[in-house]
């Protein structure tokens, strides 16, 4: 069978769409850039030394335009990304609308000289409708999937450790995550990142370094605290997430000495309903919960509740639990006993980028797009990466993931510039000029250090209303 045959077959398998033909013979194809370069996004190189299509796991199939691989595969030129989120969670599922917002408006801007974005949406979930793979199976078999079929990077995951699972996985990919807080991650990219040798892991978010030191802050005598805290059990799971913010909350509180501080890690289900209930039979005033699993969470919750050692205990929980969907099936008695940490989201009275946001969302979505975590971080991480793709395309002549986050490096300097509709082409001028930006987003100022490629924020100290929805308390800044 020919080359030029074999494609032919391999195009007609495909899903969604055809796919154009062209004099590529067998001997050249040695690498999956040589076969999008000759067909597109959606190819790769088999093992056989002929370009193949991709195809789309069952958990990819969810694309913005709904036609998107069709299009693609029918020769129309995207700019296209891929997502890592579990859209079995309403608030996960939040976070893809905020994508999708974001690039709408990019797209009704005129993209790139007339070039559209697009993106492939892959689920995370465990679930046997999809296929038999487990949580780790899943998400790394997805985020292969996007690298193959040729992404120029990746919004999400949302935890610290899928996305360290996937950095490393994928080392030549573009990642910005919009809710990994670890300090650990600021180390997986080289040291010496510059100008020319960018770093390939991002966040929308800022590291749990400051969450960790505001927690402290606030046990030593935090605004409404009417009871000292003089020993604390810090319930963790291990990995970047649960280790990171523990050290961070850790090195805070010894520094000071004033309280007694006992660390109870677990690593599975079994090793954490056991230190749960160490936590309340301990003599300690406080249990510092770091989760990030919703399952986590709901075994913490249910314990307390059935449980007279939690009574008198508070209950101080980070910003993975800082969402309405979560809270909702909780003991409300348990929950009055709480506090927690999240990055502090704007005041949409007086912020126009946030008010916007909320509003277009709601316009689009007829849901209250404040309620779900991370939601403003996701749709700032969709920004980065259009703008990334927007200085590759401008100044450095290529679309890849280093020359996108080359462009990553021109957002926090120069001219105030919100992002949205009108933003988009005013930073567009300045790129076209090889002039970098300073960009602010729905979540904040979008200013990075150039020696880590971190960015910072204000914490919020929250509470939970009747509604069972966490509210500001007040807001710690570093």
């Amino acid at each position: 069978m020919s080359a030029r045959i074999e494609i032919a077959t391999a195009c007609l398998l495909l899903a969604l769409g055809g796919c154009s033909l062209s004099t590529l013979e067998r001997s050249d194809c040695t690498s999956d850039n040589q076969c999008r370069e000759a067909f597109g996004p959606g190819h790769g190189c088999g093992d056989d030394g002929f370009c193949r299509g991709v195809a789309a796991p069952k958990r990819c199939e969810s694309t913005y335009p709904a036609d998107l691989v069709a299009r693609v595969a029918q020769g129309e030129r995207w700019i296209t990304f891929g997502s890592l989120f579990d859209r079995s969670l309403k608030t996960h599922q939040a976070r893809e609308k905020a994508i999708q917002l974001a690039l709408d408006q990019v797209n009704t801007a005129g993209g790139v000289d007339g070039t559209q974005m697009g993106m492939i949406h892959c689920t995370i979930e465990t679930n046997e409708a999809l296929d038999k793979l487990d949580d780790e199976q899943a998400l790394l078999t997805s985020a292969r999937y996007l690298q193959d079929y040729g992404v120029l990077a990746i919004i999400g995951p949302s935890s610290s450790a899928d996305t360290q699972k996937v950095f490393q996985e994928l080392s030549s990919m573009l990642l910005i995550s919009p809710a990994a807080t670890s300090p650990a991650l600021t180390a997986l990219d080289p040291q010496d990142v510059s100008d020319d040798k960018p770093g390939l892991l991002w966040r929308t978010v800022a590291p749990d370094s400051l969450q960790g030191l505001a927690i402290a802050q606030d046990m030593l005598g935090g605004q409404g605290r009417t009871t000292t805290v003089s020993a604390v059990a810090v319930v963790h799971e291990t990995g970047a997430y649960g280790d990171g913010l523990y050290l961070a909350f850790a090195k805070a509180i010894s520094q000071d000495g004033r309280i007694a501080l006992t660390e109870l890690p677990y690593s599975d289900e079994s090793s954490r309903d056991q230190q749960i209930a160490a936590a309340g039979n301990g003599s300690y005033d406080e249990v510092l919960f770091i989760a990030s699993p919703t399952s986590d969470l709901h075994a913490l919750f249910d314990y307390a509740a059935a449980n007279s050692s939690y009574d008198s205990k508070g209950l101080f929980l980070t910003d993975a639990a800082a969402s309405s969907e979560l809270l909702q099936s909780a003991d409300a008695g348990v929950l009055a006993r709480v506090r927690g940490t999240r990055p502090a989201p704007l005041d949409a009275a007086t912020n126009l980028t946030y008010k916007g946001f909320i509003a277009k969302y709601s316009a689009r979505y007829s849901d209250d797009v404040s309620q779900y975590s991370f939601t403003a971080q996701t749709y700032d991480a969709a920004w980065l990466a259009a703008l990334g793709a927007a200085w590759a395309e401008l100044q450095e002549g290529s679309i890849s993931s280093v020359a996108a986050a080359k462009g990553l490096r021109k957002l926090s300097q120069g001219d105030a510039i919100d992002v949205g509709e009108i933003g988009w082409n005013t930073i567009l001028q300045h790129f076209r000029a090889g002039q970098s930006v300073d960009v602010a987003g729905a979540s904040g100022a979008l200013d990075y250090d150039p020696q880590t490629e971190e960015t910072s924020s204000a914490i919020e100290i929250w509470t939970v209303d009747a509604q069972k929805t966490p509210r500001g308390l007040y807001t710690w800044t570093p």
